[in-house]
């Protein structure tokens, strides 16, 4: 059986980004006491009814939201919680989101102590107009000092967050950046292309013409930029967005790819799992903070909707999420998993693919091309 990886949402934020569509909210005092409160009443009820026959944990991961504005002693408790649940391996990953105004040296340390062995900075750029442009409280000096400090703590495994593609940014603001940031050396960078999301206050703006984002052919440029600087720099691009030095690929992201199974704890938060009888099991918790304690403190459910997927459903959740690993999909283990031939099912599709130039099969992967990469969504979606 899989260790199982454990997501734990918090929701809240300083203020909410015009790009962000994540289940955050701005709160004002922050509810940690009630919030954690509420988690460690459903880390235990959920990890006895639904997750009872795992025994191993070897990640952990606070996401959000902005997982930062928590004290350690809030981390620490979830996390001596879930140490007298579950054996974590060793080496377990413990990762913490965290936005640079948010911390401080004894917050840090704080973390550190905890438990917290990973920490991943949103910086998203070192340009303050750009991060005006994105709406963060940060400026690029805090960035950059933040990272300092987390170093002086005592993190080795750092990881930094970059956006791209941002209204206004040109690819030498890009360069300026990467190049910033290679040289704290951070054992991960992730650099994800700034998307417009439905209900965002970006999607409005775009629609009324108040922004406007870079060219397709510049956001081409950037991206290929990206790719040859990190590679230069040593790092593998292991995932569309994700780039690590040797031995730091992020752990706990591999379970969504690979579908492993993970415990979702907190407002929003989803959780996966194999089931005997059915080819996996997913069911999320209610997003709303308020709506999420109040249920957990009268004892009702948490959950908000589930559903059992079919093996048609499994297989090409397999494939999207399978493609986006750069080695790509071992066609044999996929194949014996499901008993479905991947080319009988798809060979129109995979023939269209190959003649495109966007993926690229042996005799037993299949992967993603190097322009299949810059059109990954076009690849995705041809499965659907």
């Amino acid at each position: 059986m899989f260790p199982l990886g454990v997501y734990i949402h918090i929701p809240f934020c300083i203020r909410k980004c015009p790009y962000c569509n994540f289940n955050s909210t701005v709160i004002s005092p922050l509810p940690e006491s009630e919030y954690i409160t509420a988690l460690l009443s459903e880390m235990r009820l959920i990890a006895g009814e639904r997750f009872s026959h795992y025994k191993v944990v070897d990640t952990v991961y606070f996401g959000g939201g902005t997982p930062s504005l928590l004290s350690p002693d809030s981390v620490e408790k979830v996390l001596d919680t879930l140490g007298t649940i579950f054996v974590f391996s060793d080496g377990v990953e413990i990762t913490l989101e965290a936005n640079p105004a948010s911390l401080t040296t004894e917050k840090l340390q704080g973390f550190l102590k905890s438990g917290v062995n990973r920490l991943t900075i949103g910086f998203q750029s070192l340009h303050d107009r750009l991060l005006r442009v994105l709406g963060r409280v940060h400026s690029s000096q805090d960035a950059l000092e933040t990272f300092y400090l987390a170093r002086e703590a005592g993190f080795h495994n750092l990881g930094v967050d970059l956006i791209f593609g941002v209204p206004t940014q040109e690819t030498s603001e890009l360069v300026d950046d990467l190049e910033k940031v290679l040289a704290l050396t951070p054992e991960h960078i992730a650099v994800y292309n700034l998307t417009i999301e439905p209900d965002t206050t970006f999607f409005h703006q775009l629609q009324e013409g108040a922004i406007v984002l870079p060219a397709e052919e510049e956001e081409v440029e950037m991206y290929k930029r990206i790719c040859g600087m990190l590679a230069d720099a040593g790092y593998d691009h292991y995932e569309i967005s994700n780039f690590a030095l040797p031995s730091y690929h992020a752990k706990h992201n591999q379970k969504y790819w690979m579908r492993k199974p993970y415990m979702g704890l907190g407002a929003g938060a989803h959780s996966y799992k194999d089931l005997n009888g059915s080819w996996g099991m997913r069911w999320w918790n209610s997003a709303d903070p308020h709506l999420y304690m109040d249920r957990v403190v009268s004892g009702q459910t948490v959950i908000a909707g589930e559903e059992l997927l079919t093996r048609e459903e499994a297989l090409k959740e397999s494939l999207f999420l399978g493609l986006r690993r750069l080695k790509g999909i071992h066609l044999n283990n996929l194949e014996m998993h499901f008993n479905m031939s991947l080319h009988e099912l798809y060979a129109e599709v995979i023939s269209h693919l190959v003649e495109a130039d966007l993926v690229e099969v042996t005799h037993d992967t299949i992967r993603l091309t190097s322009r299949g990469i810059l059109l990954s969504n076009e690849v995705f979606q041809s499965f659907f």
